[in-house]
């Protein structure tokens, strides 16, 4: 389970790490231009990465009948300064009952 994300220039979000803690609820509310967006975009950057290993992401299909338009790399960097460098770190919580039995066959070291 998530418990917990962080986001550093990432769209609206610059080299101030923004470091979201993750609970039953959470809710995500601020003035115009504050950054939600950008949080709830980099979740699904994240998505698009981790499941489909598109790190240049144009569109990404969260449903059948629509997608989501980032437009890019290009457009996902803070300020569009390419010499920057997008951070995007999950903190997670699990035990072994979690992980999937195909995840112990494929010989990852798991240890306790």
């Amino acid at each position: 389970m998530i418990t917990a994300f962080t986001v550093k220039n990432f769209k609206a979000i610059g080299d101030d790490k923004v470091k979201i803690e993750l609970k039953p609820i959470t809710l995500l509310f601020g003035t115009n231009s504050a950054g939600k967006s950008s949080i709830l975009h980099a979740l699904q950057y994240a998505h698009e990465v981790f499941n489909n290993r598109n790190i240049d992401a144009n569109k990404m299909m969260p449903g059948k009948n629509n997608s989501l338009d980032l437009g890019g790399f290009r457009r996902f960097i803070h300020q569009g300064e390419l010499n920057r460098s997008i951070v995007l770190r999950f903190e997670l919580k699990f035990n072994v009952e979690m992980i999937p039995n195909d995840f112990v066959e494929h010989n990852y070291r798991i240890t306790t």
